[in-house]
């Protein structure tokens, strides 16, 4: 399914693979997203701004030179959407004239306290949907309803009852996918970082 990291990386820094590209906006764009509207952008920019991270990533990508001891490759994407999101804000506030010297200042900090707040929190959440689409075929659709109604919070009792099952093999289900999806999520958490 994936590429290793390096592998696409350096795929990427041709510019013009196609596929690399596709597989890059399929990895990140809804991670990029999610951290884009913690800034508390209006839901109707959000994809114009995904494009722009996307642009300026395409731009950037072959000046990159990955290195762990400096940093994740997430941390480089998620600076590019801060740096995208705040021109987006000063050019809102440009044209409305309404920013002081103060106000942003005060934007930057707020903005690196939400950058540092959730840019963590919406990786987790990220990272655990691709891997419980990566793993998901792996089990059979009882399983696999089981583990959708886990997701939502339900307890096993009313698992067992919606899908008339036993709470042990709710148990079992929920068990044998936690542990298998624990394990792809450590996979592509050190895949795609």
């Amino acid at each position: 399914m994936f590429n290793t990291r390096l592998t696409l990386l350096e795929k990427l820094k041709s510019k013009y693979n196609e596929n690399a590209w596709s597989e890059f906006y399929d990895n990140y764009n809804s991670y990029i997203g999610a951290v884009i509207a913690n800034f508390r952008v209006p839901a109707s920019d959000i994809d114009d701004l995904i494009q722009k991270v996307m642009l300026v990533s395409w731009e950037k990508i072959p000046e990159f030179e990955y290195n762990k001891d400096k940093g994740l490759f997430r941390s480089w994407l998620i600076r590019i959407a801060k740096n995208v999101v705040l021109n987006h804000f000063a050019k809102q506030n440009r044209s409305a004239n309404k920013m002081s010297a103060f106000s942003e200042s005060q934007k930057l900090n707020d903005m690196d306290a939400v950058l540092a707040e959730t840019a963590e929190k919406e990786w987790r959440i990220h990272i655990s949907k691709m891997a419980w689409e990566s793993i998901r075929n792996n089990y059979q659709e009882n399983a696999q309803k089981v583990f959708d109604l886990v997701i939502k919070g339900c307890p096993n009792k009313e698992i067992a009852e919606t899908l008339n099952l036993s709470q042990n093999a709710v148990a079992v289900f929920k068990k044998r996918i936690t542990e298998a999806l624990r394990d792809e999520i450590l996979r592509l958490d050190d895949f795609l970082s």
